[in-house]
């Protein structure tokens, strides 16, 4: 990623993330959680986080004209699609509380 960022942006360092009020109080719930509800919750976090990456990847293959970029695209749309599979296989085998 930080060989492409460097390409497309001439620079591999990104730009600082702006604050997210969502995110802190979520960061904040998940620290006072442990055992199976932290499990819970950050799997559930992370299938909404990877699902917000399959439209923009999947969009941008067939249209982004860099050949490494297009492929990396691919290759991070099968890859978020299958960690979310895994992540909802494990979520669904946990005992509900």
């Amino acid at each position: 990623m930080r060989a492409v960022r460097e390409m497309v942006a001439g620079t591999a360092d990104p730009k600082p993330m702006p604050a997210d009020a969502h995110a802190d109080g979520e960061m904040a719930e998940m620290k006072k959680m442990s055992g199976a509800e932290l499990d819970r919750m950050f799997l559930l976090e992370m299938i909404t986080h990877h699902a917000g990456a399959l439209p923009v990847t999947h969009r941008a293959v067939p249209h982004v004209t860099n050949e490494k970029l297009r492929g990396l695209a691919a290759e991070m749309f099968n890859a978020q699609a299958m960690e979310i599979g895994m992540m909802r296989e494990m979520l669904d085998a946990m005992p509900e509380n």
